[in-house]
């Protein structure tokens, strides 16, 4: 109890000074049993530090929440950014609140949060459709890296890259078979269309590698996931669950070395967040037959929404 009213008395001014203040007033309920100078040690916190982000609990303490106190903090702003995006989709709104955390808050641990969600309301509902938001999500993780949320930016990146580059592929492939496949009147493109128009059913498609041969069902399950799998806030209001299907090429070792999501979900960030996790895992490569390893795999991956969406 003495080194922490050191703290408070020899940095007034430090970010973690609230933290102290709290930590000494729960000192002095479990020790001494004073529950009014622990009470003053909070009310001291709502004074000195309004805007600190533990006010929620030190409000929770003093039994203060939903009262007029319980305001002025960048948690609530966030909250009120959440819900206007995720309840209501109004995103001029959330827009407003997240700039107002960046305006107010810089030390906030909600600074970061909402720099980079205005960055993904912009891509998700204004993207330029050229490389500026790409621009931006760098600049984004060069400024702040080894930050949670810099890590966020470095997927959606990693992501549109591996996107670009499977599109060049396909261009490239196009360029390079289409005189040939006009020619052939037993073409079909496996996509989604058969070569004379007629639909092609995705799940046909997805037995088609992007070679034109036929994809193999995935014999086995993973051995090892790296990467475990967290239901986007995003898709919170639409409580999907399903399943998705890639296609998986694996290297030497079991690794995916590439995959393509052949049927998605309705939601872009569900996709996301599976593709990211279908990329880390690893399968037995010893348990497929050698003349099928260098093949491209179908593999089913389930969502299921989390038990709180239930």
């Amino acid at each position: 109890m003495i080194e922490m009213q050191y703290v408070i008395d020899s940095f007034p001014t430090a970010f973690d000074v609230p933290s102290a203040y709290i930590a000494l007033s729960q000192m002095y309920i479990e020790n001494n049993e004073d529950t009014t100078t622990a009470d003053s040690l909070l009310r001291q916190v709502l004074e000195k530090f309004p805007t600190s982000d533990r006010i929620p609990e030190v409000l929770e303490l003093l039994d203060l929440k939903n009262t007029p106190a319980d305001t002025g903090y960048a948690k609530l702003y966030l909250n009120k950014a959440e819900n206007f995006l995720i309840d209501d989709e109004n995103i001029d709104s959330a827009k407003y609140y997240y700039q107002y955390i960046i305006d107010n808050f810089p030390e906030s641990d909600m600074y970061l949060q909402s720099r980079f969600a205005l960055l993904w309301i912009a891509e998700q509902y204004e993207a330029p459709g050229d490389s500026t938001l790409f621009f931006a999500y760098n600049a984004f993780i060069d400024s702040f890296p080894s930050t949670p949320w810099a890590r966020e930016a470095e997927k959606i990146v990693k992501a549109a890259n591996r996107q670009k580059q499977r599109e060049e592929r396909e261009q490239e492939k196009d360029s390079d078979t289409l005189g040939e496949n006009l020619l052939d009147p037993n073409y079909r493109d496996s996509a989604e269309v058969a070569g004379d128009g007629e639909y092609l059913d995705p799940m046909v498609a997805l037995y088609i590698d992007p070679d034109g041969k036929k994809a193999i069902q995935m014999p086995n399950d993973p051995i090892e996931r790296r990467r475990k799998f967290i239901y986007p806030v995003e898709a919170y209001r639409s409580r999907w669950e399903g399943d998705l299907y890639f296609q998986i090429l694996l290297d030497f070792s079991g690794e995916v070395s590439d995959y393509i999501l052949k049927i998605r979900s309705p939601h872009e960030a569900i996709d996301r967040e599976a593709s990211e996790t279908v990329e880390a895992m690893v399968f037995d490569i010893t348990q497929i037959p050698d003349v099928l390893q260098e093949s491209w795999f179908v593999y089913r991956y389930r969502v299921i929404k989390p038990e709180k969406l239930r």
